[in-house]
Protein backbone atom coordinates (compact mmCIF):
# COMPACT_ATOMS: atom_id res chain seq x y z
CA UNK A 1 0.00 0.00 0.00
CA UNK A 2 1.01 3.25 -0.62
CA UNK A 3 0.09 6.67 2.05
CA UNK A 4 -0.41 10.20 0.31
CA UNK A 5 -0.43 13.58 1.05
CA UNK A 6 -1.90 15.98 -2.02
CA UNK A 7 -2.10 18.95 -2.35
CA UNK A 8 -2.46 22.06 -4.48
CA UNK A 9 0.70 23.60 -6.02
CA UNK A 10 2.06 26.72 -4.34
CA UNK A 11 1.73 29.00 -7.37
CA UNK A 12 -1.96 27.83 -7.40
CA UNK A 13 -2.79 27.80 -3.99
CA UNK A 14 -2.86 31.17 -3.28
CA UNK A 15 -4.44 32.32 -7.17
CA UNK A 16 -8.02 32.94 -7.68
CA UNK A 17 -8.35 29.11 -9.83
CA UNK A 18 -7.20 27.85 -6.37
CA UNK A 19 -9.90 29.31 -4.69
CA UNK A 20 -12.35 28.08 -7.25
CA UNK A 21 -11.30 24.56 -7.13
CA UNK A 22 -11.93 24.83 -2.79
CA UNK A 23 -15.29 26.09 -3.22
CA UNK A 24 -16.29 23.61 -5.69
CA UNK A 25 -15.19 20.53 -3.13
CA UNK A 26 -17.27 18.18 -5.42
CA UNK A 27 -15.50 18.77 -8.63
CA UNK A 28 -12.46 18.51 -6.84
CA UNK A 29 -12.60 15.34 -5.21
CA UNK A 30 -13.32 14.28 -9.01
CA UNK A 31 -9.35 15.66 -9.71
CA UNK A 32 -8.04 13.02 -7.15
CA UNK A 33 -9.27 10.31 -9.38
CA UNK A 34 -7.09 11.57 -12.25
CA UNK A 35 -3.97 10.56 -10.25
CA UNK A 36 -4.73 7.04 -10.84
CA UNK A 37 -4.74 4.95 -14.54
CA UNK A 38 -8.16 3.25 -13.54
CA UNK A 39 -11.34 2.69 -14.21
CA UNK A 40 -12.91 1.50 -10.61
CA UNK A 41 -11.12 3.37 -7.71
CA UNK A 42 -9.28 1.34 -5.26
CA UNK A 43 -8.20 3.80 -3.20
CA UNK A 44 -9.14 5.53 -0.10
CA UNK A 45 -8.78 9.78 0.51
CA UNK A 46 -9.74 11.95 3.17
CA UNK A 47 -10.05 15.68 2.76
CA UNK A 48 -8.40 18.08 5.37
CA UNK A 49 -7.77 22.03 5.51
CA UNK A 50 -4.24 22.67 4.78
CA UNK A 51 -3.94 25.54 6.76
CA UNK A 52 -5.03 23.55 9.71
CA UNK A 53 -2.78 20.31 9.11
CA UNK A 54 0.47 22.46 7.78
CA UNK A 55 -0.01 25.23 9.51
CA UNK A 56 0.57 27.56 6.23
CA UNK A 57 -0.94 30.74 6.01
CA UNK A 58 -0.47 30.57 2.27
CA UNK A 59 -2.63 27.25 2.07
CA UNK A 60 -5.35 28.10 4.81
CA UNK A 61 -8.45 27.51 3.18
CA UNK A 62 -6.94 25.15 1.15
CA UNK A 63 -7.87 21.19 0.71
CA UNK A 64 -5.33 18.74 1.62
CA UNK A 65 -6.36 15.03 0.90
CA UNK A 66 -4.67 12.06 2.08
CA UNK A 67 -4.41 8.83 0.33
CA UNK A 68 -4.47 5.37 0.62
CA UNK A 69 -4.13 3.45 -2.42
CA UNK A 70 -2.34 -0.20 -3.84
CA UNK A 71 -0.98 1.75 -6.26
CA UNK A 72 1.70 4.95 -6.17
CA UNK A 73 -0.19 8.50 -7.49
CA UNK A 74 1.03 9.90 -10.61
CA UNK A 75 3.93 12.65 -9.39
CA UNK A 76 3.59 14.90 -12.62
CA UNK A 77 0.22 16.41 -12.07
CA UNK A 78 -0.12 20.07 -13.06
CA UNK A 79 -2.60 20.58 -10.32
CA UNK A 80 -1.40 18.71 -7.59
CA UNK A 81 2.15 18.55 -5.23
CA UNK A 82 2.02 14.78 -4.30
CA UNK A 83 4.51 13.11 -1.04
CA UNK A 84 3.72 9.60 -0.93
CA UNK A 85 5.51 6.56 0.80
CA UNK A 86 4.85 2.86 0.84
CA UNK A 87 2.82 2.34 3.82
CA UNK A 88 3.09 -1.30 5.57
CA UNK A 89 2.34 -0.65 9.55
CA UNK A 90 3.70 -3.44 11.46
CA UNK A 91 0.90 -3.81 14.13
CA UNK A 92 0.97 -6.53 17.14
CA UNK A 93 -2.05 -7.88 19.10
CA UNK A 94 -2.90 -5.32 21.73
CA UNK A 95 -1.03 -2.64 20.41
CA UNK A 96 -3.06 0.59 20.56
CA UNK A 97 -3.30 3.20 18.12
CA UNK A 98 -5.27 6.84 18.34
CA UNK A 99 -7.34 7.11 14.80
CA UNK A 100 -9.01 9.67 13.18
CA UNK A 101 -12.29 8.75 10.68
CA UNK A 102 -14.35 10.54 8.35
CA UNK A 103 -17.39 7.74 7.39
CA UNK A 104 -20.77 7.61 6.94
CA UNK A 105 -22.32 5.19 9.06
CA UNK A 106 -25.71 3.63 8.05
CA UNK A 107 -28.17 1.40 9.57
CA UNK A 108 -30.34 -0.83 7.05
CA UNK A 109 -34.00 -1.86 7.18
CA UNK A 110 -36.20 -3.10 5.13
CA UNK A 111 -33.48 -2.81 2.39
CA UNK A 112 -33.03 0.59 2.41
CA UNK A 113 -30.01 2.81 4.43
CA UNK A 114 -30.86 5.09 6.85
CA UNK A 115 -28.33 7.94 8.30
CA UNK A 116 -27.65 6.15 11.64
CA UNK A 117 -27.06 9.56 13.66
CA UNK A 118 -30.80 10.44 12.61
CA UNK A 119 -32.07 7.21 13.07
CA UNK A 120 -30.93 7.53 16.81
CA UNK A 121 -32.13 10.65 17.31
CA UNK A 122 -35.37 9.58 16.17
CA UNK A 123 -35.21 6.37 18.62
CA UNK A 124 -34.52 8.60 21.65
CA UNK A 125 -37.69 11.22 20.67
CA UNK A 126 -39.68 8.38 20.60
CA UNK A 127 -38.48 6.56 23.32
CA UNK A 128 -38.85 9.94 25.78
CA UNK A 129 -42.49 10.17 24.07
CA UNK A 130 -43.60 6.30 25.02
CA UNK A 131 -42.15 6.68 28.53
CA UNK A 132 -44.54 10.13 28.91
CA UNK A 133 -47.50 7.82 27.39
CA UNK A 134 -47.40 10.37 24.40
CA UNK A 135 -47.81 9.51 20.63
CA UNK A 136 -44.67 8.28 18.62
CA UNK A 137 -45.59 9.03 15.29
CA UNK A 138 -44.13 11.88 13.42
CA UNK A 139 -41.12 13.43 12.43
CA UNK A 140 -38.27 15.04 14.30
CA UNK A 141 -40.47 18.76 14.99
CA UNK A 142 -43.51 16.55 15.71
CA UNK A 143 -41.77 14.49 18.50
CA UNK A 144 -40.10 17.47 20.06
CA UNK A 145 -43.37 19.69 20.51
CA UNK A 146 -44.90 16.61 22.43
CA UNK A 147 -42.36 16.57 24.66
CA UNK A 148 -41.84 20.19 24.98
CA UNK A 149 -45.39 20.59 25.88
CA UNK A 150 -45.61 17.96 28.80
CA UNK A 151 -46.49 19.84 32.27
CA UNK A 152 -44.10 19.76 34.92
CA UNK A 153 -40.73 19.46 32.86
CA UNK A 154 -39.68 17.34 36.10
CA UNK A 155 -41.90 14.28 33.80
CA UNK A 156 -39.61 14.84 30.85
CA UNK A 157 -36.12 15.08 33.07
CA UNK A 158 -37.70 11.80 34.85
CA UNK A 159 -37.61 10.16 31.45
CA UNK A 160 -34.22 11.42 30.53
CA UNK A 161 -33.27 10.20 33.58
CA UNK A 162 -34.50 6.57 33.32
CA UNK A 163 -33.57 6.67 29.88
CA UNK A 164 -29.58 7.38 30.93
CA UNK A 165 -29.80 4.56 33.52
CA UNK A 166 -31.19 2.02 31.62
CA UNK A 167 -28.76 2.53 28.31
CA UNK A 168 -25.73 2.74 30.80
CA UNK A 169 -25.27 6.33 29.51
CA UNK A 170 -23.19 8.89 31.62
CA UNK A 171 -25.73 12.06 31.68
CA UNK A 172 -26.66 14.47 34.20
CA UNK A 173 -30.37 15.67 34.21
CA UNK A 174 -29.49 19.59 34.80
CA UNK A 175 -33.10 21.32 35.15
CA UNK A 176 -31.90 24.58 35.17
CA UNK A 177 -30.67 24.29 31.80
CA UNK A 178 -34.06 23.75 30.48
CA UNK A 179 -35.63 20.90 28.86
CA UNK A 180 -34.09 21.20 25.15
CA UNK A 181 -30.44 21.09 26.10
CA UNK A 182 -31.05 18.06 28.68
CA UNK A 183 -32.13 16.04 25.59
CA UNK A 184 -29.28 17.13 23.52
CA UNK A 185 -27.37 15.51 26.32
CA UNK A 186 -29.30 12.08 26.14
CA UNK A 187 -29.04 12.00 22.51
CA UNK A 188 -25.14 13.01 22.17
CA UNK A 189 -24.81 10.42 24.75
CA UNK A 190 -27.03 7.71 22.87
CA UNK A 191 -25.67 8.81 19.69
CA UNK A 192 -21.81 8.40 20.97
CA UNK A 193 -22.73 4.97 22.29
CA UNK A 194 -24.28 3.48 18.75
CA UNK A 195 -21.27 4.83 16.44
CA UNK A 196 -19.00 3.39 18.47
CA UNK A 197 -20.82 0.30 18.31
CA UNK A 198 -21.47 0.44 14.78
CA UNK A 199 -17.61 1.13 14.34
CA UNK A 200 -15.94 -1.77 16.57
CA UNK A 201 -19.23 -4.59 16.97
CA UNK A 202 -20.47 -4.29 13.76
CA UNK A 203 -20.64 -8.13 12.44
CA UNK A 204 -18.20 -7.26 9.75
CA UNK A 205 -15.85 -6.07 12.35
CA UNK A 206 -16.48 -7.52 15.28
CA UNK A 207 -13.31 -9.30 16.95
CA UNK A 208 -10.92 -6.85 14.72
CA UNK A 209 -10.32 -4.12 17.59
CA UNK A 210 -12.25 -2.06 20.63
CA UNK A 211 -12.39 0.95 21.88
CA UNK A 212 -10.30 1.35 25.27
CA UNK A 213 -11.26 3.35 27.89
CA UNK A 214 -10.09 5.41 30.58
CA UNK A 215 -10.44 6.54 33.89
CA UNK A 216 -12.41 9.64 34.94
CA UNK A 217 -12.38 11.45 38.37
CA UNK A 218 -15.42 13.58 38.34
CA UNK A 219 -14.71 16.57 41.18
CA UNK A 220 -18.38 17.94 40.10
CA UNK A 221 -20.11 14.93 41.25
CA UNK A 222 -17.20 13.36 43.17
CA UNK A 223 -17.67 10.11 40.69
CA UNK A 224 -14.99 7.82 39.54
CA UNK A 225 -15.68 5.63 35.88
CA UNK A 226 -14.90 4.80 33.15
CA UNK A 227 -15.55 6.62 29.52
CA UNK A 228 -14.42 5.37 26.20
CA UNK A 229 -11.87 7.15 24.08
CA UNK A 230 -14.13 7.88 21.47
CA UNK A 231 -15.23 11.26 20.29
CA UNK A 232 -17.33 12.22 17.31
CA UNK A 233 -18.52 15.37 15.56
CA UNK A 234 -18.73 17.15 12.71
CA UNK A 235 -21.85 15.26 11.62
CA UNK A 236 -22.92 16.86 7.93
CA UNK A 237 -24.93 16.56 5.30
CA UNK A 238 -23.36 16.44 1.92
CA UNK A 239 -25.08 16.65 -1.57
CA UNK A 240 -24.36 14.76 -4.76
CA UNK A 241 -24.89 17.03 -7.74
CA UNK A 242 -24.68 14.07 -10.34
CA UNK A 243 -27.17 12.28 -8.68
CA UNK A 244 -31.09 12.76 -9.11
CA UNK A 245 -34.11 13.41 -6.50
CA UNK A 246 -31.59 15.65 -4.43
CA UNK A 247 -29.36 12.37 -3.37
CA UNK A 248 -27.22 13.28 -0.61
CA UNK A 249 -25.11 11.53 1.95
CA UNK A 250 -24.32 12.15 5.64
CA UNK A 251 -20.50 11.81 7.29
CA UNK A 252 -19.29 11.94 10.98
CA UNK A 253 -15.40 12.36 12.28
CA UNK A 254 -15.16 9.91 14.99
CA UNK A 255 -11.48 10.01 16.83
CA UNK A 256 -10.07 8.27 19.72
CA UNK A 257 -8.04 5.27 20.93
CA UNK A 258 -8.41 1.78 19.90
CA UNK A 259 -6.49 -1.68 20.67
CA UNK A 260 -5.64 -4.58 17.80
CA UNK A 261 -7.13 -7.75 18.63
CA UNK A 262 -6.66 -9.34 14.87
CA UNK A 263 -3.62 -7.49 13.22
CA UNK A 264 -4.45 -8.78 9.93
CA UNK A 265 -7.36 -8.20 9.54
CA UNK A 266 -7.06 -4.84 10.62
CA UNK A 267 -4.51 -4.15 8.53
CA UNK A 268 -7.12 -5.42 5.59
CA UNK A 269 -9.54 -3.15 7.23
CA UNK A 270 -7.52 -0.40 6.92
CA UNK A 271 -6.65 -1.19 3.25
CA UNK A 272 -10.87 -1.84 2.61
CA UNK A 273 -12.20 0.64 4.57
CA UNK A 274 -15.23 1.34 6.71
CA UNK A 275 -18.89 2.38 6.19
CA UNK A 276 -20.30 3.24 2.68
CA UNK A 277 -19.31 6.36 0.56
CA UNK A 278 -15.98 5.79 0.12
CA UNK A 279 -15.98 7.43 -3.35
CA UNK A 280 -16.84 10.33 -1.69
CA UNK A 281 -14.11 10.69 0.43
CA UNK A 282 -15.11 8.59 3.51
CA UNK A 283 -13.77 5.10 5.50
CA UNK A 284 -10.02 6.06 5.33
CA UNK A 285 -9.25 5.47 8.97
CA UNK A 286 -5.60 7.28 9.77
CA UNK A 287 -3.83 5.69 13.32
CA UNK A 288 -0.53 6.12 14.75
CA UNK A 289 0.98 4.94 17.77
CA UNK A 290 -0.47 5.67 21.27
CA UNK A 291 1.42 6.04 24.24
CA UNK A 292 0.23 4.52 27.24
Amino acid sequence: MFLSRVKLKADIAGTQLGSVLAERSYGFHKLIWDLFDQDKRDFLYREELAGEQLGDSVSRGQPIYYLLSTQAPKSDNPLFDVECKAYDPDIQVGQRFAFRLRANPVVTRDGMRHDLVMDEMLCVLRDVCQRLNLSTAGKKKDLLDRVHSVDPTNKVFGAITDIATDKELTVSVEPRYGVRKNLDALIDASTEKRLMNWLSDNPSRAGIFSITQRTVDDEESDEVYLKSNFVWQGYRNHPIPEKRDRARFTSVDMSGELEVKDPERFKELLKAGIGPAKGFGCGLMLIRPAFV
